[in-house]
């Protein structure tokens, strides 16, 4: 319900949802299960993500250090009883929805700067596990987008194909994916290379 109501754009009643069950469900971590946390986690970020969205950064700072401690207790990326379908919740997941909290507000800089670290890399998966695919490849659009925008299209482009070989079909239905294209064909002051034509013509984008 969180989500739907994030998607809808309710953003008080998705941040007033997710916080009041986090706080009916939140666990004594000293005996809490991973599942457990796992569900309080995500709807701290739930929480987190209305709140960012909603002009209230205080109040998503609040929520993401929640989500914190939750994904600290859990210890990797965790696949719980509640979502084992649609997506895991662990050190990792807290670390790129951070991410995508940091694009909302148009931080690209810091969506770079974070993305780069090692800590959200899939050299870390040996010790953190590894996140969903969508959550993955969601997190690598917004690299994409925060790269376009800070003028690195190589980087951009690295991005887009990278998620286009892990995941075509996905790729081809983003929208994100498209803008993010658009946004370098009009920053791309020379001739386009073949690649650029190409993801351009692979994603319906005219120039």
């Amino acid at each position: 319900m969180c989500w739907l109501l994030l998607r809808q754009g309710r953003l008080d009643e998705a941040e007033t949802l997710a916080a009041q069950t986090a706080d009916m469900i939140e666990p004594r971590l000293s005996k809490a299960t991973p599942d457990e946390c796992a569900a309080w986690g995500w709807l701290a970020l739930r929480a987190a993500a209305a709140a960012g969205r909603n002009n209230r950064p205080r109040e998503a700072r609040h929520y993401h250090r929640v989500a914190t401690t939750a994904a600290s207790a859990v210890g990797r990326e965790h696949t719980g009883s509640f979502f084992r379908h649609w997506t895991t919740f662990g050190p990792l997941t807290v670390g790129m929805k951070g991410v995508e909290d940091a694009m909302v507000v148009g931080d690209v800089r810091t969506v770079v700067r974070k993305a780069g670290e090692d800590a959200l890399s899939p050299k870390a998966w040996k010790s953190t596990g590894r996140p969903s695919d969508d959550n993955w490849n969601r997190h690598r659009m917004d690299v994409a987008r925060a790269h376009a925008r800070t003028g690195d299209l190589t980087a951009a482009m690295d991005e887009l194909t990278g998620v286009r070989r892990a995941s075509p079909q996905w790729l081809q239905h983003q929208h994100v994916a498209a803008e993010t294209m658009q946004e370098i064909l009009k920053k791309r002051k020379r001739t386009l290379t073949a690649e650029m034509r190409d993801m351009a013509s692979y994603l319906g984008v005219v120039g």
